[in-house]
This record gives C-alpha cells, structure tokens and sequence, in this order.
C-alpha cells in the first residue's frame, strides 16, 4: 500500500521559491555566457589608460657634487623631454663624463626623481698636440669636464698615441708619484715617447727621467729619490736620469749643467 507524502504549505512555499532562485541564476548564466563570447574586447583594451613611466611632472634632485656642477645638472635635466630613470642615467653619463658614479631613487609619496651623483678624481691634465683634451682619471679613462671643477695643479700628460693599456698604467704609476715623498720635486709633466721607449717624465726642480715602460713602479721611485739625493751633492742644477735600463741593475744620470768646480761648496 502507497502513502502519499503531503506537505505543509509553509515548508511547499519554501521549495517553490528555491527552485525559482535557481532557474534565476541559471538564465543570468546563459545571458553573461552569450554576452562576453560577443563582446568586443580590442575596444576596451583600446580604452585602457596608458601608464606614462616618467610622467611630465616629475621634478628633480641632485646630490653629491659641488652646487655650481649640481645647477648645471638640473637645468639638463629639466630642459629636456622627460624620459625612463634608466634612459635618463644614460643621458647623464653621455653629457657629463666627468661623473664617476649616477644612483637614482624615487622616494615614496612624493613626485621627484632624485640623483646621487659622484665625480671623477682627476690625476693629470691631458694635452693632444698641445692642446687640452680633457683629464686623466684614477682608472686610465680620459674624460672632458665643464670648465672650473679641476682647479688644482695637475701634472701636464702627453698621451700621443698611447693605447688604453698605456693609460691604464699611467695612472697606476700617477697615483703611487702623487704619494707624499715619492719624489724630490713634484711631478710636472709626463710625455708618451713610444711604445719601445715609454715615458719621459719632468719634475718642477728641472730634473727630467726617461722613464721607459710603467713598469717596477715602486723599486723605480724608491731607487731614483737615493740617486737624486746623492745627485745634489755633485751637480749644480737638474740631472736627466734614464731609467730604462732599470731592469739591468742601471740608472744613468747626466747633468743638466755643467759639473760643479772641485772644492765648491
């Protein structure tokens, strides 16, 4: 014998209502379906805002070098069209080699690209034919500089037609003749002869080395001071010293004058 199961009105009204919400949700699904599979896409992509990487109203700052280099700087930089920060470190390096490193950070909340600049140490003065083509730095890299931020006495260098590998050497040899005591006088000018002969070196006391290759840098200096100070006492004036036969155990001096009088004192 089958019973019939009969419900309550309260609980049948609950199942109506449930079964209508489905139904419901099953139509808005089939009408989005319908709906994106004909929606076109290219004209919203079309319609997206583009994100500028350096938006016109960044503005700038400069630290690390002298104010009057700074304001040069700055007013590069906001003369020109506003580019990446990558792009704009590239055009800094390109304008002004003088600098040695170019850091920049964006600090957070605020609309402003900020550089942390350093210049580069300068050992020498570089002339081509006589003409000043800009300065030696501490890594054998020349490199031009607005004018004024070199002030100091720097020897004068005459690279002539030394390579890279030449320059490089130089400046190694540079640093260790700037150090206190490395020689009598200071160093006044470097000349480039040759790649067989080397260098010519000359001193503000008038003293002239033919310094051949940039080699034994140290034992040169060391050994050409004791030869100069005992030079003084037998010689008027400046000596030549040629150095190139330094590997050989020889340093040859010739006076620059005449040989002093025997009992001069």
């Amino acid at each position: 014998m089958r019973h019939r199961v009969v419900l309550r009105p309260k609980v049948r009204g609950q199942k109506i209502r449930q079964q209508a919400a489905i139904a419901a949700l099953l139509m808005l699904g089939v009408g989005a379906a319908a709906t994106l599979r004909h929606f076109d896409w290219g004209a919203l992509s079309s319609r997206r805002p583009k994100i500028d990487v350096a938006p016109p109203f960044w503005s700038f700052e400069v630290q690390g070098v002298p104010k009057e280099l700074r304001d040069i700087v700055l007013a590069f930089l906001n003369d020109r069209p506003r580019l990446s920060p990558a792009q704009t470190v590239q055009e800094l390096g390109r304008r002004f080699p003088c600098l040695e490193t170019i850091n920049f950070n964006r600090p957070w909340f605020k609309e402003t690209l900020r550089f942390d600049l350093s210049m580069r140490r300068a050992l020498g003065q570089v002339q081509i034919n006589r003409k000043p083509a800009g300065f030696l730095s501490d890594n054998g890299v020349i490199f031009s500089s607005p004018a004024g931020f070199y002030t100091g006495v720097l020897p004068v260098l005459e690279t002539g037609q030394a390579d890279s590998a030449e320059l490089k050497a130089l400046a190694g040899f540079l640093s260790a003749a700037a150090r206190p005591g490395a020689l009598l006088s200071p160093l006044e000018s470097m000349r480039f002869i040759s790649s067989e002969d080397g260098w010519e070196a000359a001193l503000a006391d008038g003293t002239r080395a033919q310094w051949g290759q940039l080699a034994w840098t140290r034992e040169k200096l060391e050994r050409l001071r004791e030869v100069l100070i005992k030079a003084r006492s037998e010689f008027d004036g400046g000596v030549t010293a040629d150095l190139r036969y330094f590997e050989d155990g020889r340093i040859l001096l010739r006076p620059l004058a005449p040989p002093r009088p025997a009992g001069r004192r």
